[in-house]
């Protein structure tokens, strides 16, 4: 292969087959010492956790959120448990090595202890803290993919992190790549800031508007939900498609699901038929229970299928079973529910649901999907903004796109 005139051999092939002249590379256990935490034993005893004396970093607080830096932690360590531990001290970078969520940075902004999920780098040479927080976090599929891949608990030790490549531009190339990415960073807390406070308004929204506690105009009904609804059980179409009821998707084409169901077709005469503008109760919820369908297709005869028997506006009920209000309810009339009990038509069935006018309703719905579609556009937006950031990253932190380091 002939290497472009700017360009050398990489001597790692993790990070590339070629890098820029000007750019080095190293293991990370070369420019700096990587060590792992320490968890008191036993976990949970009282003698060391659940304390006062010093904070606790686990790797659910460096994986809570995406922010750069660890500012707090949910638990705190005794003077006992802070001598069963490894104290980090502020500013150390931390990286997970342990369980599904391996392979993630952040900087600790506080003096903590660390329990054995966690790895510290410490004593870091030729590279800033900030540009290694950013190459870690790019190579974060990497490390569980590739370097502590399979089922169970995938684990990193400090071997196999030390023995990370590292790509090392020079300083003011590194201060600069920063600077972009965090840039990204701030664009995406914005959004995601956004995004928290149209969800607190649409709840907000729901409160009012669901339970009748701003009217217009006109009294509302509460009948029992069997007035409203009536349980459909109609079988025998097994050409049609089988649909699956999900909390996060709602009622999806079951051929569609990311996770594929096998299922034998043999039995499909005896599902129950599901029009567009029906509800199905899930068979078990915490969110609520009922799934509004704009779909035709066929659900598992253990589902119950409900339809309208009087006008309704879908809407209205599509938000209305979402609402806290609903949940709450549903939770007194099915005993069990939190335990997984299923939920059943009767249980449903004599529960008082609010009936406005058609009108109000048409008129509530419409506030909510508007609501829905505001936060729906940020959320594709925050997604296009980690992709860029994403597709910034690659192509920085290999020097495949070079930065501009000379004053403006």
């Amino acid at each position: 292969m002939s290497i472009p005139v700017g360009w050398k051999t990489c001597p790692f092939k993790t990070i590339g087959s070629i890098m820029p002249d000007e750019w080095d590379a190293a293991l990370l256990n070369k420019i700096a010492n990587v060590v792992r935490g320490a968890s008191p034993r036993p976990a949970g005893s009282p003698k060391y956790f659940n304390g006062d004396f010093i904070p606790w970093i686990t790797v659910g607080d460096v994986t809570k959120d995406n922010d750069m830096h660890l500012t707090s932690t949910a638990s705190m360590l005794t003077e006992a448990g802070s001598k069963k531990t490894r104290i980090l001290p502020e500013g150390t970078l931390l990286l997970t090595n342990s369980g599904a969520t391996l392979g993630v940075a952040k900087i600790s902004l506080i003096e903590a202890g660390a329990n054995d999920g966690i790895a510290a780098i410490l004593s870091i040479k030729r590279c800033s803290k900030r540009y290694l927080y950013y190459f870690l976090n790019s190579k974060t599929e990497y490390f569980r993919t590739k370097v502590a891949p399979g089922l169970g608990q995938p684990n990193l030790n400090t071997d196999l992190i030390g023995e990370t490549a590292i790509p090392i531009p020079p300083a003011d190339e590194q201060s600069k790549i920063v600077e972009i990415l965090s840039t990204w960073d701030r664009a995406i807390e914005k959004t995601e800031a956004l995004i928290e406070a149209k969800e607190r308004r649409k709840k907000g929204l729901m409160q009012k508007l669901l339970t009748g506690r701003v009217r217009f105009g006109a009294e509302w009904e509460f009948p029992k939900a069997e007035e409203v609804f009536k349980n459909i059980s109609v079988k025998g179409f097994p050409d049609e498609p089988v649909l699956s009821v999900t909390q996060d998707q709602g009622v999806v084409f079951r051929d569609d699901l990311e996770r594929k169901i096998n299922m034998s077709k043999s039995n499909t005469h005896t599902y129950k038929l599901v029009e567009s503008g029906d509800f199905v109760i899930s068979l078990r919820s915490f969110q609520g229970g009922l799934e509004y369908s704009e779909l035709r297709g066929t659900v598992s005869p253990a589902y119950h299928v409900i339809r309208s028997k009087r006008p309704i506006e879908d809407g209205f009920y599509k938000h209305y079973f979402k609402s806290y209000e609903f949940i709450g309810r549903l939770a007194v009339a099915v005993i069990g529910i939190r335990d997984g009990k299923q939920i059943s038509y009767n249980d449903f069935s004599f529960m008082r649901l609010p009936y406005p006018p058609v009108e109000q309703q048409k008129e509530i719905a419409t506030i909510l999907d508007k609501a829905d579609r505001e936060i729906k556009l940020e959320r594709a937006r925050l997604a296009t903004l980690k992709e860029q950031k994403k597709g910034l990253m690659q192509q920085l932190l290999t020097g495949k796109v070079r930065v501009n380091t000379k004053p403006a």
